[in-house]
């Protein structure tokens, strides 16, 4: 095998890793934007939850930290 060949071989493979970085990275980026989105559905229902049950806010912390 010759370098112009092995030269050859390294940019396929680089064109190669260069696309599973870029679909890595816009999964990764759809990940994170769904998990925010689930967090902030469970923060709402948390409040609506708090606010529902009448408690105080002294007592929901003392729930939440016992």
């Amino acid at each position: 095998m010759t370098t112009k060949m092995l030269d050859q071989k390294v940019e396929k493979v680089k064109e190669k890793v260069d696309k599973a970085q870029a679909e890595y990275n816009a999964v990764a980026k759809e990940l994170k934007e769904l998990m925010d989105k689930r967090d902030k559905i469970q923060a709402n229902e948390i409040i609506k939850a708090i606010a529902k049950s009448g408690k105080s806010y002294e007592e929901v912390i003392e729930y939440i930290n016992a």
